[in-house]
């Protein structure tokens, strides 16, 4: 494994070379412009209007926001083996860290960014990395898991024609930083003073052409990842100085989650949503353009006059004198010219079968006025549909954050003590080593689904429906009703399965809250009494 500066920079430049050769740079830059708004750069026309009607911005908007306006539920399990009573506590614990994780790091919110990206870029990427001085809130414990969005352009794997980021022999992540900052790193790493003075202010990308307010104080860093054995290891370099040596990172998984929108055979790049309808756009803003010249130039009337006869005409009803009889003074105006209905007509329909395309029509976009529940749920699955195979990477995408978090929590955060939730829906705090992790994560199971609101609602019907007809015990019923629609449901569950046992050694009659305390008591004296007597046999 190469792992000086110059071996590192020199795969960082044969990464470059391979991005020259299917496009990246230039298709990500162009589809940016495109998204952004900027249609028409490079066009050389002065005298032409250059109206936008930027289509593909709507339409990817509104994909983004249906895939993320979902709420992702994450759950524990392990596979294939059954879960007693120590393993469930570390379970709910661990989740609830997860949930902390995503809460601390933003990372719903990161996830529009990184959808986004897919879908103008082809390509979404996190790196997730373990901060050592963020504090938790408790003395003696610091380390909390944080993450930081990547672009496409700026990751390299070492194997471009293999999708998969666990099957990498390396990956390699360049950063533009600041030269004082990465001089002061390497000075907490203890680097010597002649490498330190090594760090210079270079050009992006070897860019000769690049101006040095382009550039600034900036050095390119490479953070370079691979497996060697079970753990991964890294070290990061500039062109010819190490900012901070091979280290192994105790890491079993590689700590970047990646997504395409559209995958692409042989290659770890994917294509974006609006990669092959650019063209579409195109024609239909230079059709925009072409008509706004043409209502410019022919849609209002123009007058001629005789200049020998008027030096100039003006506008109003001010007299002018004239030498001679005014009649000899000849004009004449055009009249206006109509333009064709087709062009406009050509514009809808062209600007309605690229949303088709897009799968963004009125039905998918729900456009209707469903009234009743089947309605409701059948234009979700219609609206759905087209972004099924996407929200089932984005699913996956989220489960790879999950083990790449618990992974981590494994490696770095030690014995702490954390907060959770017991049986009975108190909140507690309990002693968690979380090195045990290392034996339930490779049997570990993640769960992600989406419950939507129509969903909910339609499940919790169907579930008011069973219980009215006897057909589900109340405990059932509230262990079946998702936990944040019910406050406090765990004690409430816990009260009906209590009630419940008592109401079975009641012979059957109906407990009141008020017997309770006494139905207890007369409960535990049974008990005692029949320990007693078995105890005499």
């Amino acid at each position: 494994m190469k792992k000086t500066a110059q071996e590192i920079w020199q795969e960082y430049e044969y990464a470059l070379q391979y991005n020259d050769t299917i496009g990246l740079e230039s298709r990500v830059e162009k589809n940016e412009n495109f998204f952004l708004g900027k249609q028409w750069e490079g066009v050389n026309a002065p005298d032409l209007d250059k109206p936008v009607f930027n289509i593909l911005k709507r339409v990817v908007n509104y994909f983004i926001a249906m895939l993320v306006s979902d709420n992702i539920g994450v759950g524990l399990s392990l596979f294939n083996r059954k879960s007693d009573g120590v393993n469930r506590v570390i379970l709910t614990a661990v989740e609830e860290q997860v949930r902390q994780v995503m809460e601390y790091s933003g990372f719903h919110s990161a996830m529009r960014g990184i959808l986004r990206d897919a879908a103008v870029d082809g390509d979404g990427v996190l790196h997730v990395f373990f901060n050592a001085d963020a504090k938790t809130g408790r003395a003696g414990e610091k380390g909390l898991i944080e993450i930081e969005s990547i672009d496409n352009t700026d990751i390299f794997f070492g194997n471009p024609q293999l999708a998969g980021v666990q099957r990498q022999p390396y990956i390699l992540i360049e950063s533009r930083r600041s030269v004082e900052d990465v001089k002061e790193e390497m000075r907490r790493n203890r680097a010597p003073k002649a490498e330190i003075e090594k760090i210079q202010s270079d050009c992006p990308r070897n860019d000769a052409l690049a101006s040095e307010y382009t550039y600034g104080d900036k050095v390119s860093v490479l953070t370079k990842y691979w497996r060697e054995g079970d753990h991964i290891r890294f070290c990061k370099v500039t062109r010819n100085a190490v900012v901070q040596k091979e280290t192994d990172s105790g890491l079993e998984r590689y700590p970047i989650c990646y997504m395409s929108w559209e995958r692409v055979k042989n290659c770890y790049h994917g294509m974006g949503v609006i990669d092959g309808l650019i063209p579409n756009q195109m024609a239909i803003n230079k059709m925009a353009a072409l008509a706004q010249r043409f209502i410019r130039q022919q849609a209002f009337p123009r007058i001629f006059f005789n200049k020998n006869k008027l030096d100039k005409w003006v506008e109003g009803v001010k007299p002018l004198a004239v030498q001679g009889n005014p009649s000899d003074i000849i004009y004449a105006d055009t009249h206006a010219v109509n333009m064709s209905g087709q062009v406009g007509e050509y514009i809808d329909r062209f600007i309605g079968n690229t949303k088709e395309l897009m799968g963004a029509s009125d039905a998918a976009l729900g456009n209707v006025n469903p009234e009743n529940t089947s309605a409701i749920i059948a234009v979700q699955k219609a609206t759905a549909m087209p972004l099924e195979l996407v929200k089932q990477a984005y699913y996956q995408f989220v489960e790879d954050f999950v083990r790449i978090c618990i992974d981590q929590m494994r490696a770095y955060y030690g014995k702490r003590t954390v907060l959770t939730t017991s049986e009975a829906g108190e909140q507690e705090e309990i002693p968690l080593d979380f090195s045990m992790l290392g034996d339930m994560v490779l049997s570990l199971n993640v769960d992600i689904g989406a419950s939507a609101y129509w969903s909910e609602m339609s499940n919790i019907q169907t579930l008011d429906n069973l219980y009215e007809k006897g057909l589900l015990e109340p405990v059932t019923y509230l262990e079946s009703i998702p936990a944040h629609l019910v406050p406090n449901k765990a004690k409430i569950e816990s009260d009906a399965r209590r009630r419940m046992e008592m109401q079975e050694a009641a012979g059957g009659e109906e407990v009141k809250e008020d017997a309770m305390p006494q139905m207890q008591t007369m409960r535990n004296a049974g008990d005692g009494t029949k320990g007693a007597a078995d105890g005499g046999r």
